[in-house]
Parts: structure tokens; sequence; C-alpha cells
């Protein structure tokens, strides 16, 4: 069973997925990995997200979670994963507000097994079977949980996906979107971006030698 260093080594490769691939066929790969991996959403809730539940402003980047209500919930979006998703908001072929975020060719919805399937193909071509939505699901609730103090259960709960029961009138808050950002960042060691997250091109058509140099290079074992 890999580590947990080569599964985050393994999930930085999947934010980088879309430099190298030819044509679009890996361009959700990484905003899927970064809506799961740096945001902490199950795989089932990808394909209701919408344009318009996505705040990607530097330093505030959220993501507001407003279906079903009685689950409603505002996200912190880490510098890495707004970098990424910015770039996936970017090249939507549909840009109006109200149109799904993760959209096919030709601008239309993702269902959630297109979504799962398209993350798992693209997983076992990049040699890692193993990774489907859910592993990547856990591998974020892993590193979250390590951060779990007896102080700031709420926090971890929230981040978690889970509800969290609040008594009214009672001195317990729901911990805001600042807090939870903070969590977040000492909890995701890819939370903050690297250099070559947005400065690396590669090539397609390079020698299996050279290719085989750029992967180990993307997993951190060279830079």
């Amino acid at each position: 069973m890999p580590s947990l260093d080569e599964d985050i080594a393994w999930f930085k490769f999947l934010l980088e997925a879309d430099r190298f691939a030819e044509g679009d066929y890996f361009d959700r790969v990484p905003a899927i990995a970064s809506l799961i991996g740096l945001c902490g959403l199950p795989g089932r809730r990808l394909s209701s997200l919408k344009r318009r539940d996505f705040d990607l402003e530097p330093g505030t980047a959220h993501l507001n979670l407003v279906e079903p209500a009685w689950q409603a919930r505002r996200i912190p979006i880490v510098e890495t994963a707004r970098i990424v998703l910015q770039q996936q908001w970017r090249r939507a072929p549909n840009q109006k507000a109200e149109a799904a975020f993760l959209q096919n060719v030709s601008g239309g919805k993702m269902g959630g097994q297109q979504i799962f399937q398209h993350f798992r193909d693209a997983s076992r071509l990049l040699g890692r079977p193993d990774v489907t939505v859910g592993y990547l699901h856990g591998l974020y609730i892993r590193l979250v949980e390590i951060q779990r103090t007896p102080s700031n259960g709420r926090a971890i709960a929230q981040l978690c996906g889970r509800v969290i029961d609040l008594v009214p009138g009672s001195e317990h808050r729901s911990p805001d979107v600042a807090e939870l950002r903070r969590l977040l960042e000492a909890a995701l060691p890819l939370a903050k971006p690297w250099r070559l997250l947005t400065h690396r091109v590669v090539r397609r058509g390079q020698a299996d030698t050279a290719e085989n140099n750029l992967r180990f290079s993307w997993l951190g074992l060279k830079d």
C-alpha cells in the first residue's frame, strides 16, 4: 500500500495532469482533484456545482454550497485550488453563471457517473488505477483529521462535510471561513502553490527517458 507521502506526491502529479496531455482529455482532472483533495467535496457533489457557486478572488476565495439547504455552507478555497479552479473556469465552453462548473466539450453538464469514469480513466492512464475519486477524498479526510485537537472539533467536522448541530442560544458557533482556511492551510501539504504549478510547460512526443524524468519531477523527486 502506498505511503502517505507517496499519495501526496501523486496528488501533486494529478494537479498538473493537464500540462502534458494532448488535446483536452486531462483538462478536467486537476479541477476534479482540487475539489475533492483540497476542498473536501465528496464525489457525489461535483455534478451539482454551478459557476455561480464559486468566488475565486485571491485571499478570500470560497465555494458556496447551497444545495441541499440543510447542508448549506461556505468552503474556503486554498490558493493552489484557486489557481487550478480558475483555469477550469476560464476554459469552460459555457460561461453563463447558471452553467455547470464541470462541463463536457460542448458546454453541457457532466453527470456524476461521467465524472467518476473520466477520473478513473485518467488515473489508469497515468499509472495509478487505484486512485479513484473515493481514494482521493479519503486522503483529504486523513490529512484534515491529523489536525484534530480538543478545541477545533467543530471546524474539523465542517471541513469533513459533517453536519454541525448548534443549540439555539448556546455559546457554540459555526467556524467562519477564515478560521477554516487557516486550518486547511496547516493540514494540506499542497495548499500553497509551488512555482512549477503555473510555469511548467511540457510538450508531448519526447523520448521515454525524458518523459519519465519529467514524471519524477512532477512527483517531487526532481525540481
